[in-house]
């Protein structure tokens, strides 16, 4: 994650940046619409969009990870192009900083940027913004964290809800935005609710042996505004395609009560059967989704290293 200090002037708007605890809880969020000039000088806004999936990729012109994410542009739009067509999403690239340390992108960058690494893609800039719509945006969302990072990447659903909200990139993220977008596109705007997991708590390294009958441990964090024991319909709980495991003969999951990282909160702690898991051997991302009693739909990720074969393999 490339972090770098970041000067906003403080201009009256209507848009005051909400006071969150972090980037994540911009999920759920009405995103604020804004106009802004792209690459060919032409005024677009958000509400355009609406009824299309937006993956919003808030980037600078210096930072590498920003460039590496691009660089994944052209398999993400393979991917759902096949998966649920152009017409259902679209990517816009919110080019905020030049070069130079603290000065707003220009004309200049945003063609360039669009011309060497997001040539389908709309590419905003600050330079022209009189009335600070941009300006305001990021100080909506930057203003969720205490340092700005990029690349920050937010989803927005077919109503300008945010979806997904990141401030790191690595390639194993690509998976879970196609994921993303495909599931807001097919499922009429539906949100995942991003929350914290950690899987095998014991193991800084979530080392996983898949063999027959063995389990992993996976915690399902709870915050000030998520309670996971007593939000989580644990019967919906899987982990990259895995079930939950079941006591005995009997349709209960094997999930417990647990303050697993110790901030005071209760977690919800569940095992997973390990054979069935969807994951690559070696270095992957692993997914866990569930419902919530209230029928919203829940996500995580966490890094872990998979060794053995697969089910049925």
């Amino acid at each position: 994650m490339v972090k770098k200090s970041i000067l906003i002037a403080l201009l009256s708007s209507s848009l005051a940046a909400p006071v969150y605890g972090g980037i994540e809880d911009l999920v759920g969020q009405n995103m604020p619409d804004v106009s802004a000039l792209n690459h060919e000088n032409t005024l677009k806004s958000l509400s355009e969009y609406q009824g299309k999936v937006v993956l919003l990729h808030i980037c600078a012109v210096w930072c590498q990870p920003c460039q590496q994410f691009s660089d994944a542009h052209e398999s993400m739009v393979e991917e759902l192009n096949t998966r649920i067509g152009e017409s259902k999403y679209i990517f816009v690239d919110l080019l905020h900083q030049s070069n130079t340390l603290g000065g707003v992108s220009t004309l200049s960058d945003a063609v360039s940027w669009h011309n060497t690494f997001n040539p389908t893609t709309d590419v905003w800039h600050l330079d022209g913004d009189p009335n600070a719509n941009v300006t305001n945006l990021i100080q909506f969302v930057f203003g969720t964290v205490e340092e700005p990072s990029y690349p920050t990447n937010l989803i927005l659903d077919p109503d300008g809800v945010v979806a997904y909200a990141s401030t790191s990139w690595d390639p194993d993220k690509v998976s879970m935005i196609v994921d993303t977008i495909s599931s807001l596109a097919q499922n009429n705007g539906i949100p995942y609710r991003s929350v914290q997991i950690n899987i095998k708590p014991n193991d800084d390294e979530n080392r996983v042996l898949r063999k027959n009958a063995d389990v992993i441990k996976i915690a399902i964090l709870s915050s000030d505004s998520f309670n996971a024991p007593a939000e989580i319909d644990r019967s919906t709980v899987t982990l990259a395609g895995a079930a939950v495991q079941l006591i005995g003969y009997s349709d209960y999951p094997f999930c417990k009560n647990r303050d697993v990282n110790e901030d005071g909160l209760i977690d919800l702690l569940c095992k997973i059967q390990t054979q069935p898991l969807l994951l690559r051997n070696g270095s992957s991302q692993a997914i866990f989704e569930a419902d919530t009693y209230e029928g919203e739909r829940i996500r995580g990720e966490d890094q872990v290293f998979v060794k053995g074969k697969p089910f049925g393999s």
